[in-house]
């Protein structure tokens, strides 16, 4: 289990299973945030449901124990996974905290980017109708198209450059609409 830690909150603001997919993210968001990739479940207390999406906010790392790496030219901030020793509980965020408001546009690009795997994977397949979607009206992808990777790097510099998640999801979904067949 990964999460993704925000230096400046000192708090998770993501937890998922892959951490290649929260590097994807880190890298996405790293004009707006300094996010770290970091192992939670080697930590001393984790439990198996200790720490989830609906409470990463309220959750950070005991910094008494967290010893940051040393940069160089050859380090890689973006692939360097960071284990956890031991998670605190630290309550909940103020509504007011910026980063809030980027939560669920995570948790949409965590959709968003299922959906492209499955259609790049399978460009004929077209949209799984199977999967329960609270964007589902964003992510109806009536076209079946060969040039999957051009569409894939379409919406990946659209998360990376629009800020405003409203937007993004409108600028995504006229990508996705000029790649209809």
């Amino acid at each position: 289990m990964y999460g993704l830690y925000d230096l400046i909150t000192q708090r998770f603001i993501y937890i998922h299973t892959n951490p290649s997919y929260l590097k994807m993210i880190a890298i996405l968001f790293s004009s707006r945030y300094r996010l770290y990739t970091c192992r939670v479940d080697c930590a001393k207390n984790y439990t198996l449901n200790i720490i989830d999406n609906g409470v990463a906010t309220n959750w950070g790392i005991d910094f008494q124990s967290y010893t940051d790496p040393v940069f160089t030219a050859k380090f890689d901030y973006f692939t360097h996974i960071h284990e956890v020793e031991k998670l605190i509980e630290l309550g909940p965020l103020p509504p007011d905290e910026i980063i809030l408001k980027d939560v669920p546009y995570i948790q949409y690009i965590d959709v968003l980017w299922s959906e492209l795997e499955n259609f790049v994977s399978h460009p004929y397949d077209g949209y799984n109708n199977d999967i329960d979607s609270v964007y589902r009206d964003i992510l109806q992808m009536p076209f079946k198209h060969p040039r999957t990777k051009f569409i894939s790097e379409h919406i990946l510099s659209i998360i990376y450059e629009e800020y405003d998640f409203e937007i993004a999801k409108e600028k995504i979904k006229n990508a996705f609409n000029s790649y209809q067949v």
